[in-house]
C-alpha cells in the first residue's frame, strides 16, 4: 500500500508559502553539505552528522571534554577580544548535560570554525533558497494563466459567480457546461495581450541559474552558463577553478582544529573531503598539473629533442670520424707505399747520379790526360826545334 504524503490543495498551500519554501530548500541543501567531509576517529560521543550540521548551521562549535567523556558543543562567541579583534570566550548552555558555562577559547578546549568568518552556511543558502521561492512562484503563475485564453469580465454579481464557478473547474482540470444562455450576454471577454509562453523558458533559464550558483558556492559543479551553444573546454575549467576556494577554506579550518584537538587531548582524530568535493579536488588537481605541464611544455620538450639530436649529431660524427679515420688509414698505407716507391726511385736516382758521377769523372780524367799529352807533346816538339837551332849555329 502506498503512503499518501500530501494532496494538492496543501501542495499549493506549500508553494504559496514562502517561509516554508525557503527552509525546505535549506535543510535540502544541508543533506547535501552533511556528505562534504569525512571525519575519521572520533569520539563515540561525537557524531559526525550532528557535528556537520550544528557546525554548518552555526558556524562554531567548541571541542572539549566534559566529566570524562568528549563533546563538541554548540554556543556563542563572546568575551574579551584579543588583539586582531577576535572573541576569547565560548558560552555553552546545553540542557541535556545540565552545563551552563563560558570557555576560554585557548585553554578549555578547541574551537571548531565552519569557515574562516565563522558565519555558517544559512546567509548563502538563505539568499539562493529566496530567489529560488520567487522564480517558482512566478513559473507556477505563468503556468496556470497559460489556462487563459482571455480576460473576463462581468455585468453582474450572478454572473460573476458564474464566472468563478466556470474558472475553478477549468483550473482544476475539470470540463465544465454552460447552463444558462443569459451567462453570454453578461459576460465579456478579453483577449490577453502577453504571451507567457515566451516568457516561460527564460524563467526556467533563471531558476536553473539560481539553482547552479547554489551548489558551486558549496563546490558542487552544476552548469549555470546560459548559453545556447556549447561551453568550451576552457570555461568548463574556468567553472571548476571557481568550485573549490570555499570548500578548501571549509576544509582547511577542519584540519586546523584537528590539529589542536590531538595535540591537546592525544587523540587521532582525522578529516577530509568527501563524495564529489573529493572529485572536484583532484579534478582541478588535475588541471593544475596539466596547465603547468602546458606553460612548461617549451623548455621541457626542447631539452630531450636537443639531446636527441645531439646524440643523433654525436652519432653522425663518430660515424664520419670513424670514416675518416679509415680512409686516413688508407691514405697513410697509400703514402707509405708512396714513400716506398718515392725511396726506392730515389735510390736508384742516386745510383744513377753515381754511376754519371762515376762517368763524367773518368771523362774529365781523359781529357785531362789528352790534354797533359798534347801540352807534353807540344812541349817535346818546341825542344826539338831548340836543339836543332843550337846544332845549326854551331
Amino acid at each position: 500500500m502506498s503512503k499518501k504524503y500530501t494532496c494538492y490543495e496543501t501542495a499549493k498551500s506549500y508553494l504559496k508559502d514562502k517561509d516554508q519554501n525557503v527552509n525546505n530548500f535549506i535543510d535540502t541543501m544541508f543533506c547535501k553539505t552533511n556528505e562534504m567531509f569525512t571525519w575519521k576517529n572520533l569520539p563515540e560521543t561525537v557524531p559526525q552528522a550532528e557535528l556537520e550540521y550544528l557546525l554548518q548551521s552555526n558556524g562554531t562549535m567548541f571541542f572539549t571534554k566534559v566529566g570524562k567523556d568528549f563533546y563538541a558543543l554548540l554556543g556563542t562567541l563572546g568575551g574579551q577580544i584579543n588583539a586582531y579583534y577576535e572573541p576569547t570566550k565560548y558560552t555553552v548552555a546545553n540542557v541535556a548535560l545540565n552545563l551552563s558555562k563560558m570557555y576560554d577559547i585557548e585553554k578549555d578546549g578547541v574551537l571548531i570554525r565552519n569557515d574562516l568568518r565563522c558565519n555558517g552556511l544559512i546567509p548563502i543558502l538563505s539568499k539562493y533558497a529566496s530567489m529560488l521561492t520567487d522564480c517558482e512562484i512566478s513559473l507556477n503563475t505563468m503556468s496556470i494563466l497559460m489556462r487563459v485564453m482571455f480576460l473576463i469580465s462581468a455585468s453582474d454579481d450572478k454572473t460573476k459567480k458564474s464566472a468563478e464557478e466556470f474558472m475553478n473547474k477549468i483550473l482544476n482540470g475539470n470540463y465544465s457546461i454552460i447552463a444558462d444562455s443569459q451567462f453570454f450576454d453578461g459576460i465579456k471577454a478579453q483577449g490577453m495581450t502577453q504571451s507567457f509562453s515566451q516568457l516561460i523558458p527564460q524563467m526556467i533559464e533563471l531558476t536553473q541559474y539560481i539553482k547552479a550558483s547554489a551548489l558551486n558556492e558549496i563546490g558542487l559543479n552544476a552548469n549555470y552558463n546560459m548559453k545556447k551553444e556549447r561551453i568550451t573546454e576552457q570555461e568548463y575549467t574556468l567553472n571548476i577553478d571557481a568550485l573549490m576556494p570555499f570548500a578548501e577554506n571549509m576544509l582547511n579550518c577542519r584540519k586546523k582544529a584537528v590539529e589542536k584537538i590531538n595535540k591537546m587531548y592525544g587523540l587521532n582524530i582525522e578529516v577530509s573531503l568527501n563524495s564529489v568535493w573529493e572529485v572536484n579536488q583532484s579534478e582541478l588537481e588535475s588541471e593544475t598539473t596539466l596547465a603547468d605541464m602546458k606553460n612548461g611544455t617549451d623548455s621541457i620538450t626542447e631539452k630531450p629533442v636537443t639531446n636527441e639530436k645531439s646524440a643523433d649529431t654525436d652519432i653522425e660524427e663518430k660515424t664520419i670520424s670513424d670514416v675518416t679515420g679509415t680512409e686516413k688509414g688508407k691514405n697513410n698505407e697509400k703514402s707509405a707505399d708512396t714513400d716506398t716507391e718515392e725511396k726506392t726511385i730515389s735510390d736508384v736516382s742516386e745510383t744513377e747520379k753515381s754511376d754519371t758521377k762515376t762517368d763524367t769523372e773518368t771523362d774529365t780524367e781523359t781529357e785531362t790526360e789528352r790534354e797533359t799529352g798534347t801540352e807534353k807533346t807540344d812541349t817535346e816538339t818546341e825542344t826539338e826545334k831548340t836543339d836543332d837551332k843550337t846544332k845549326g849555329g854551331k
